[in-house]
């Protein structure tokens, strides 16, 4: 977040507590209609549902978990020396060391296809199976962030009717 959206973030939020405080301070009967936010995010969740098919409109659902975690995201540069010091291994002992050095890593994507090369699978077979793998990890990416969008969209309509 840069400053200028901190900024605002926090201008924002004195505003709403002022503009409480300033008006006796109620928030239940001033600042909340609860028959609106029922209208509001139930329609607004309705409409996603009706868009969506209903296994990715409840995975979408469970997503929100992920906005809450950390992303764990690896340094490059450890990635990299993992992937010379199993080159060497891979030189010096032959392709068969590496399956017992795959028992530690928490890369599950490299450990697999490192597992698909110990085995002798082809390696043109091999890049076919992890970009495989890539492209369906992208496309339930793109089904939860279509869920997102669309929820998204449909928020502010419904606000207004709400």
């Amino acid at each position: 977040m840069d400053i200028a959206s901190l900024v605002g973030l926090i201008l924002g939020a004195v505003m709403v507590v002022f503009g409480i405080l300033s008006s006796g301070g109620n928030i239940v009967d001033d600042f909340m209609d609860f028959p609106s936010v029922i209208i509001t995010i139930g329609g607004s969740l309705a409409g996603t549902l009706a868009s969506h098919k209903l296994a990715d409109f409840i995975s979408g659902l469970k997503s929100i978990g992920l906005a809450m975690k950390e992303p764990s995201v690896g340094d490059a540069s450890e990635v990299i020396s993992n992937i010379i010091n199993l080159s060497n291994i891979s030189r010096k002992e032959g392709l068969l060391a590496l399956e017992e050095a795959t028992h530690d890593m928490d890369d599950e994507f490299l450990k697999k296809g490192i597992n698909l090369v110990v085995d002798g699978t082809d390696p043109d077979l091999v890049r076919g199976i992890l970009e495989t793998d890539l492209i369906n990890l992208e496309a339930r990416h793109k089904k939860v962030i279509g869920f997102w969008e669309k929820w998204a969209e449909l928020g502010p309509a419904w606000g207004m009717i709400g």
